[in-house]
C-alpha cells in the first residue's frame, strides 16, 4: 500500500489532481485519518509540475512527517497502557483509548 499525496486545482464542478501545488487543509485531513485507520503505509509527496524553492516542498513533506510521527506516538501510548493494564482480563484501554489509569 502507498499513499500519494499532491495538490489539485478547483475547476468550478470538478477538481483536476493537478500535482502543481501545495497539498489543501481537507487533503491533510483525510491523510491523517487514512494514516491513522491504516496504522501507516509508505507515502508519497507528489509534485509534478511549477516546482517550488526547495524551501517551500520540504516544508510539505515536514507536514506528512509531523502525521507520522503523531501516529507513532499514539502508538507508543497504547503499548504502555497496554503493558499497565496487563493485570486484569479486560484493560481499560480496549473499553476506553483515552483512560490514563491513576499513578
Amino acid at each position: 500500500v502507498q499513499m500519494h499525496l499532491a495538490g489539485h486545482q478547483h475547476c468550478g464542478d470538478y477538481i483536476v489532481d493537478t500535482h502543481d501545488r501545495e497539498v489543501t487543509g481537507d487533503v491533510w485531513e483525510l491523510f491523517h485519518h487514512a494514516w491513522r485507520g491504516t496504522g501507516g503505509a509508505s507515502t508519497l509527496l507528489e509534485w509534478d509540475g511549477n516546482i517550488p524553492e526547495f524551501e517551500v516542498y520540504h516544508a510539505e513533506l515536514l507536514k506528512a512527517r509531523q502525521f507520522m510521527d503523531s501516529l507513532e506516538a499514539a502508538k507508543a501510548e497504547t503499548k504502555a497502557a497496554v503493558q499497565q493494564d496487563s493485570r486484569v482480563s479486560n484493560p481499560l484501554h480496549v473499553v476506553s483509548p483515552t483512560f490514563a489509569p491513576a499513578e
